[in-house]
Protein backbone atom coordinates (compact mmCIF):
# COMPACT_ATOMS: atom_id res chain seq x y z
CA UNK A 1 0.00 0.00 0.00
CA UNK A 2 1.39 3.57 -0.81
CA UNK A 3 2.11 5.83 2.21
CA UNK A 4 0.46 9.70 1.72
CA UNK A 5 1.12 12.08 3.74
CA UNK A 6 -2.11 12.40 6.16
CA UNK A 7 -2.93 15.92 7.04
CA UNK A 8 -4.84 15.85 10.86
CA UNK A 9 -6.19 19.37 11.13
CA UNK A 10 -7.38 20.91 14.25
CA UNK A 11 -8.58 24.36 14.64
CA UNK A 12 -8.44 25.22 18.62
CA UNK A 13 -10.18 27.31 20.74
CA UNK A 14 -9.99 27.43 24.34
CA UNK A 15 -9.42 23.64 24.43
CA UNK A 16 -6.22 23.63 26.24
CA UNK A 17 -7.78 21.05 28.43
CA UNK A 18 -8.31 18.17 25.95
CA UNK A 19 -5.66 19.10 23.39
CA UNK A 20 -3.00 16.85 24.90
CA UNK A 21 -5.56 13.75 24.72
CA UNK A 22 -6.26 14.73 21.30
CA UNK A 23 -2.62 15.02 19.99
CA UNK A 24 -1.85 11.72 22.25
CA UNK A 25 -4.11 9.82 19.69
CA UNK A 26 -2.59 10.87 17.15
CA UNK A 27 0.93 9.52 18.26
CA UNK A 28 -1.09 6.08 19.19
CA UNK A 29 -1.38 5.92 15.64
CA UNK A 30 -0.70 3.00 13.26
CA UNK A 31 -0.09 4.36 10.29
CA UNK A 32 3.18 7.04 10.66
CA UNK A 33 2.79 9.44 7.45
CA UNK A 34 0.94 12.32 8.70
CA UNK A 35 1.34 16.09 9.73
CA UNK A 36 -0.84 18.12 12.48
CA UNK A 37 -2.14 21.40 11.14
CA UNK A 38 -3.28 23.43 14.46
CA UNK A 39 -4.84 26.85 13.94
CA UNK A 40 -5.76 28.27 17.23
CA UNK A 41 -8.29 30.96 16.91
CA UNK A 42 -7.08 33.46 19.49
CA UNK A 43 -7.57 30.88 22.40
CA UNK A 44 -7.23 32.55 26.00
CA UNK A 45 -6.57 29.27 27.88
CA UNK A 46 -3.53 27.58 28.53
CA UNK A 47 -3.27 26.09 24.73
CA UNK A 48 -0.40 28.03 24.46
CA UNK A 49 1.44 25.80 27.19
CA UNK A 50 0.66 22.95 25.33
CA UNK A 51 2.26 24.68 21.73
CA UNK A 52 5.34 24.69 23.28
CA UNK A 53 5.80 21.39 24.44
CA UNK A 54 5.27 20.47 20.34
CA UNK A 55 7.91 22.99 18.81
CA UNK A 56 10.61 20.54 18.75
CA UNK A 57 8.20 18.28 16.54
CA UNK A 58 8.21 19.13 12.96
CA UNK A 59 5.29 17.17 12.14
CA UNK A 60 3.40 19.49 14.20
CA UNK A 61 2.26 22.60 12.63
CA UNK A 62 0.88 26.07 14.48
CA UNK A 63 -0.64 29.05 13.07
CA UNK A 64 -2.43 31.81 15.05
CA UNK A 65 -5.62 33.99 14.50
CA UNK A 66 -4.66 37.39 15.36
CA UNK A 67 -8.29 37.57 16.66
CA UNK A 68 -11.10 35.36 16.96
CA UNK A 69 -12.80 35.04 13.61
CA UNK A 70 -14.42 31.88 14.40
CA UNK A 71 -15.11 28.28 13.28
CA UNK A 72 -15.65 28.81 9.77
CA UNK A 73 -12.20 30.99 9.14
CA UNK A 74 -10.29 28.99 11.29
CA UNK A 75 -10.87 25.02 9.35
CA UNK A 76 -11.00 27.43 6.14
CA UNK A 77 -7.09 28.00 7.13
CA UNK A 78 -6.72 24.51 8.28
CA UNK A 79 -7.12 23.03 4.94
CA UNK A 80 -5.00 26.01 3.52
CA UNK A 81 -1.77 25.39 5.36
CA UNK A 82 -2.21 21.79 4.88
CA UNK A 83 0.33 19.53 2.23
CA UNK A 84 -0.73 16.39 2.81
CA UNK A 85 -3.16 14.88 0.03
CA UNK A 86 -5.70 13.44 2.17
CA UNK A 87 -7.17 15.55 5.27
CA UNK A 88 -9.41 15.10 8.14
CA UNK A 89 -10.81 17.19 11.12
CA UNK A 90 -10.14 16.15 14.66
CA UNK A 91 -11.70 18.70 16.61
CA UNK A 92 -9.24 19.64 19.72
CA UNK A 93 -11.91 17.74 22.76
CA UNK A 94 -11.98 14.51 21.03
CA UNK A 95 -9.72 11.55 20.25
CA UNK A 96 -8.95 9.26 16.94
CA UNK A 97 -8.63 5.43 17.59
CA UNK A 98 -5.38 3.84 16.99
CA UNK A 99 -5.99 2.62 13.14
CA UNK A 100 -8.37 6.20 11.81
CA UNK A 101 -5.40 7.13 9.84
CA UNK A 102 -4.51 3.75 8.38
CA UNK A 103 -8.43 3.07 7.41
CA UNK A 104 -9.07 6.03 6.03
CA UNK A 105 -5.72 5.78 3.74
CA UNK A 106 -6.85 2.63 2.57
CA UNK A 107 -9.89 3.43 1.43
CA UNK A 108 -8.67 6.75 -0.22
CA UNK A 109 -5.39 4.47 -2.01
CA UNK A 110 -7.91 1.85 -3.64
CA UNK A 111 -10.97 4.04 -4.52
CA UNK A 112 -9.49 7.34 -6.60
CA UNK A 113 -13.20 8.32 -7.36
CA UNK A 114 -14.04 8.67 -3.85
CA UNK A 115 -13.73 12.46 -2.71
CA UNK A 116 -15.14 11.85 0.90
CA UNK A 117 -14.56 8.98 3.21
CA UNK A 118 -17.10 8.32 6.16
CA UNK A 119 -16.60 6.36 9.55
CA UNK A 120 -18.39 5.29 12.57
CA UNK A 121 -17.87 6.86 16.18
CA UNK A 122 -18.72 6.35 19.81
CA UNK A 123 -20.33 8.98 21.75
CA UNK A 124 -18.33 9.48 25.01
CA UNK A 125 -18.77 11.26 28.38
CA UNK A 126 -16.36 14.38 29.44
CA UNK A 127 -13.68 11.51 30.63
CA UNK A 128 -13.88 9.85 26.84
CA UNK A 129 -15.07 7.19 28.30
CA UNK A 130 -17.39 5.09 25.64
CA UNK A 131 -21.28 5.73 26.25
CA UNK A 132 -23.10 4.40 23.36
CA UNK A 133 -22.42 4.22 19.33
CA UNK A 134 -23.12 6.29 16.42
CA UNK A 135 -25.69 4.75 13.67
CA UNK A 136 -24.56 3.93 10.66
CA UNK A 137 -25.25 6.24 7.85
CA UNK A 138 -27.11 4.72 4.97
CA UNK A 139 -27.34 6.66 1.83
CA UNK A 140 -30.58 5.24 -0.23
CA UNK A 141 -30.20 4.12 -3.42
CA UNK A 142 -30.80 7.47 -6.26
CA UNK A 143 -30.22 9.76 -3.47
CA UNK A 144 -27.10 11.88 -2.98
CA UNK A 145 -25.90 12.78 0.73
CA UNK A 146 -27.45 15.94 0.58
CA UNK A 147 -30.63 14.72 -0.79
CA UNK A 148 -31.16 11.85 1.56
CA UNK A 149 -31.59 13.81 4.46
CA UNK A 150 -29.98 11.98 7.28
CA UNK A 151 -27.65 14.81 8.80
CA UNK A 152 -25.57 14.49 12.11
CA UNK A 153 -22.21 14.21 13.44
CA UNK A 154 -20.27 12.65 11.11
CA UNK A 155 -16.74 11.42 12.79
CA UNK A 156 -14.16 10.57 11.61
CA UNK A 157 -14.53 11.78 8.03
CA UNK A 158 -11.48 12.45 5.74
CA UNK A 159 -10.84 13.76 2.00
CA UNK A 160 -8.61 13.79 -0.87
CA UNK A 161 -6.95 17.37 -0.97
CA UNK A 162 -7.09 17.52 -4.71
CA UNK A 163 -10.98 17.50 -4.36
CA UNK A 164 -11.01 20.01 -1.71
CA UNK A 165 -9.04 22.32 -4.43
CA UNK A 166 -12.03 22.13 -7.09
CA UNK A 167 -14.48 23.61 -4.55
CA UNK A 168 -14.45 27.22 -3.66
CA UNK A 169 -13.71 25.94 0.04
CA UNK A 170 -15.16 26.42 3.72
CA UNK A 171 -17.15 29.42 4.08
CA UNK A 172 -15.30 31.44 6.53
CA UNK A 173 -18.40 33.30 7.57
CA UNK A 174 -19.86 30.47 9.04
CA UNK A 175 -19.83 30.29 12.81
CA UNK A 176 -21.34 26.52 13.10
CA UNK A 177 -22.35 23.71 10.32
CA UNK A 178 -19.06 23.75 8.99
CA UNK A 179 -18.38 20.36 8.47
CA UNK A 180 -21.75 19.94 7.34
CA UNK A 181 -20.77 22.32 4.35
CA UNK A 182 -17.70 21.17 3.75
CA UNK A 183 -19.39 17.21 3.34
CA UNK A 184 -21.33 18.81 0.66
CA UNK A 185 -18.86 20.73 -1.55
CA UNK A 186 -17.14 17.73 -1.32
CA UNK A 187 -20.09 15.04 -2.51
CA UNK A 188 -19.83 17.31 -5.51
CA UNK A 189 -16.20 17.08 -6.55
CA UNK A 190 -16.26 13.04 -6.35
CA UNK A 191 -18.61 9.51 -4.60
CA UNK A 192 -18.88 9.41 -0.99
CA UNK A 193 -17.65 5.83 0.79
CA UNK A 194 -19.08 5.02 4.27
CA UNK A 195 -16.68 2.71 6.28
CA UNK A 196 -18.24 0.77 8.65
CA UNK A 197 -15.26 0.68 11.53
CA UNK A 198 -14.81 2.80 14.36
CA UNK A 199 -12.48 5.71 14.22
CA UNK A 200 -13.16 7.90 16.50
CA UNK A 201 -14.28 9.18 20.14
CA UNK A 202 -16.55 12.12 20.27
CA UNK A 203 -16.48 13.79 23.88
CA UNK A 204 -20.14 15.19 24.91
CA UNK A 205 -19.09 18.29 27.18
CA UNK A 206 -21.07 21.87 28.43
CA UNK A 207 -18.55 24.02 26.39
CA UNK A 208 -18.25 21.78 23.38
CA UNK A 209 -19.17 24.10 20.54
CA UNK A 210 -22.51 22.25 19.53
CA UNK A 211 -23.67 21.92 22.90
CA UNK A 212 -26.37 24.83 21.48
CA UNK A 213 -29.08 22.44 19.85
CA UNK A 214 -31.00 25.91 18.36
CA UNK A 215 -27.70 27.38 17.56
CA UNK A 216 -26.38 24.04 15.39
CA UNK A 217 -30.10 23.64 13.66
CA UNK A 218 -30.22 27.55 12.66
CA UNK A 219 -26.63 27.45 11.19
CA UNK A 220 -27.67 23.86 9.26
CA UNK A 221 -30.12 25.11 7.92
CA UNK A 222 -28.42 28.09 6.43
CA UNK A 223 -25.68 25.54 4.99
CA UNK A 224 -28.73 23.73 3.42
CA UNK A 225 -30.22 26.96 1.82
CA UNK A 226 -26.99 27.58 0.32
CA UNK A 227 -26.39 24.21 -0.88
CA UNK A 228 -29.66 24.76 -2.35
CA UNK A 229 -28.42 27.80 -4.33
CA UNK A 230 -25.33 26.35 -5.04
CA UNK A 231 -27.10 23.16 -6.94
CA UNK A 232 -30.13 25.53 -8.42
CA UNK A 233 -31.86 23.37 -6.40
CA UNK A 234 -35.70 24.64 -5.04
CA UNK A 235 -34.72 25.44 -1.35
CA UNK A 236 -38.89 24.72 -0.61
CA UNK A 237 -38.04 21.29 -1.13
CA UNK A 238 -35.02 20.85 1.34
CA UNK A 239 -34.19 23.38 4.22
CA UNK A 240 -37.75 24.85 4.97
CA UNK A 241 -38.96 21.12 5.47
CA UNK A 242 -36.69 20.71 7.69
CA UNK A 243 -36.79 23.85 9.34
CA UNK A 244 -41.29 22.76 9.43
CA UNK A 245 -40.00 19.33 11.18
CA UNK A 246 -38.25 21.35 13.88
CA UNK A 247 -40.91 23.47 14.59
CA UNK A 248 -43.10 20.72 15.02
CA UNK A 249 -40.11 19.26 17.38
CA UNK A 250 -39.96 22.37 19.90
CA UNK A 251 -44.00 22.52 19.69
CA UNK A 252 -43.66 18.59 20.98
CA UNK A 253 -41.03 19.32 23.30
CA UNK A 254 -42.93 21.83 24.79
CA UNK A 255 -46.17 20.74 25.50
CA UNK A 256 -44.15 17.46 27.03
CA UNK A 257 -42.28 19.51 29.26
CA UNK A 258 -42.42 19.29 33.09
CA UNK A 259 -43.03 23.46 33.11
CA UNK A 260 -45.72 23.59 30.53
CA UNK A 261 -47.83 20.48 32.18
CA UNK A 262 -47.43 22.42 35.50
CA UNK A 263 -48.67 25.44 34.43
CA UNK A 264 -51.28 24.39 32.54
CA UNK A 265 -52.48 22.26 35.80
CA UNK A 266 -52.62 25.83 37.92
CA UNK A 267 -54.20 28.34 34.87
CA UNK A 268 -56.34 25.63 33.86
CA UNK A 269 -59.05 25.98 36.79
CA UNK A 270 -58.09 29.76 36.58
CA UNK A 271 -59.88 29.85 32.96
CA UNK A 272 -62.48 27.87 33.68
CA UNK A 273 -63.53 30.32 36.63
CA UNK A 274 -63.31 33.37 34.26
CA UNK A 275 -65.27 31.73 31.99
CA UNK A 276 -68.00 31.33 34.36
CA UNK A 277 -67.89 35.00 35.18
CA UNK A 278 -67.73 35.60 31.67
CA UNK A 279 -63.92 38.06 32.40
Amino acid sequence: MTTPLFSILIANYNNGCFLEEALESIYRQSYNNWEVIIVDDHSEDNSFTIYNQLKNDDRIKIYYNNENHGAGFTKRKCVEMATGKICGFLDPDDALLPNALADMVKIHTEKPEVSLVFSRFYFCNENLEIKSECRLLIISENKSYFTNRDYGPEHFASFKKSCYDKTTGISPNYQLAVDQDLYFRLEETGDVYILNKFTYKYRSHKNGISASIDKAIYWNLIVRHDTCLRRNLNPNNYPLLDFEGYIHYVRYTIYHSRSYRLGHSILKPINKIRQMLHI
